[in-house]
Formats: structure tokens, C-alpha cells, sequence
């Protein structure tokens, strides 16, 4: 499909797709991501603080990537489902720890998630 996968979140009125030529981007704030949707390309950031909340404790930097590759569908799920919810294209959609709990039913722990930090 030249560029683009499917989620497994789709929506009725709208079909958001993961971007293959957008690689995230990890910052100290975050994970950055984009998302097609259609004719738009939606650019987000997945906060640290939503990336501890998945891991259950303290991260460094560092492991931010693991994190969101072992919960990547989860995040651009509480994504997709806040773009339908109206989100203003003009800002960055930001993923917060309280959209995960709000659109992320089913999360895990996950055995890939690094280690506490001692």
C-alpha cells in the first residue's frame, strides 16, 4: 500500500494509517510518530510520562523506543481515537498517560518492557 499500514483501530467516518516514511523520533519529551489520515498527515508525540505510565516505572531516555515499539498500537490507537474526537490539525496531537487509560482498554505488561532502573 506504498508507504502506509493499517491499524487494527479504525474508525467509521475515518481510516488513520501508521506512516512508514515518518520513523519516530525519540526527544527527551517523548516519542514523536505520525499517522496518515488520508489527505493529512497527523503529527503526535506519545508524552514520557505516558511512556512511564505503560512501563510501571522510572525510564531513561534511552528505553523510551522500546516502550513504544512493545506498545505501539496502544498508543496510535489513544492516537487515532483522539484525532476522530476533533483534534485541532493546526497543533501536534499529544498522547497523555490519561488517553491510554481513556482508549486503551486492554494494556498489558509486557515482558519486552526494559528493567526497572536501579
Amino acid at each position: 500500500m506504498g508507504g502506509t499500514l493499517r491499524l487494527v483501530c479504525r474508525c467509521a467516518h475515518m481510516q488513520i494509517l501508521r506512516s512508514l516514511y515518518d520513523p519516530p523520533l525519540i526527544t527527551p519529551h517523548g516519542v514523536q510518530f505520525c499517522l496518515d489520515g488520508g489527505d493529512k498527515k497527523v503529527h503526535c508525540i506519545v508524552t514520557r510520562a505516558a511512556l512511564i505510565f505503560l512501563a510501571g516505572h522510572a525510564l531513561l531516555e534511552r528505553d523510551y523506543q522500546t516502550i513504544f515499539e512493545v506498545y505501539r498500537e496502544e498508543i496510535e490507537g489513544a492516537a487515532s481515537h483522539r484525532y476522530q474526537d476533533g483534534h485541532q490539525q493546526q497543533h501536534r496531537l499529544i498522547v497523555h498517560a490519561h488517553d491510554l487509560v481513556t482508549y486503551a482498554h486492554d494494556i498489558a505488561t509486557s515482558d519486552k518492557a526494559p528493567a526497572a532502573v536501579a
